[in-house]
């Protein structure tokens, strides 16, 4: 049973994919930011931008997403068009023109 903490940073998590524009909801889920200042996400940060947030209190950590490489390959193939590991607000702008 998650905690009342989890409960309300999901409802806000939410609140966010909701009802904020694409730059928003980049600029919370981004976890990234390189010498210049710029922002970047994650694989799971993507993951996490993009789906509803989850209540469980199982959370995948990097070793998990580790021995995941099928999702490793179709993220790198297909989302992160660069291969840099990262996701560019420009590779998220891509991936929600798909969806």
């Amino acid at each position: 049973m998650p905690s009342t903490r989890d409960k309300i940073r999901g409802e806000y998590e939410n609140k966010i994919k909701r009802n904020s524009p694409p730059e928003k909801i980049f600029e919370t889920f981004a976890s990234f930011k390189d010498q210049d200042g710029k922002l970047y996400m994650t694989h799971s940060d993507l993951f996490k931008a993009l789906c509803p947030f989850n209540y469980t209190t199982k959370i995948l950590n990097e070793e998990d997403e580790q021995k995941l490489p099928f999702k490793s390959k179709i993220i790198n193939k297909i989302i992160d068009t660069n291969q840099d590991g990262k996701i560019s607000i420009y590779e998220y702008y891509m991936v929600l023109c798909l969806i």
